[in-house]
């Protein structure tokens, strides 16, 4: 579904028409969610340390992009220095 919004004053030049499009379901934020245990390593200075941790996500591929996410924000790894070995969903 394609929701469409009307704003009021657009920026000089935009030929947009007055239209804004937004892309995403309705429904989304209450979609279900389930747990999932991923388990893995990454990669630092010091050498690869081993982690386990716990995710709230709607499915398994939602709960990966939130773990490389995670450990980019939190540890300043990029996704080629960490390797998710299992996700298991609880």
């Amino acid at each position: 579904m394609v929701v469409i919004v009307r704003l009021a004053a657009l920026p000089a030049g935009d030929d947009r028409g007055g239209e804004v499009r937004r892309f995403f379901p309705l429904g989304a934020r209450f979609a279900y969610m389930s747990q999932f245990t991923i388990r893995g390593t990454f990669q630092t200075k010091r050498g690869q340390n081993d982690f386990e941790t716990t995710i709230d996500a709607t499915n398994e591929d939602v709960a990966r992009e939130h773990t490389y996410a995670n450990f980019g924000s939190r540890h300043g790894c990029t996704r080629h220095q960490v390797e998710i070995e299992e996700v298991e969903a609880q």
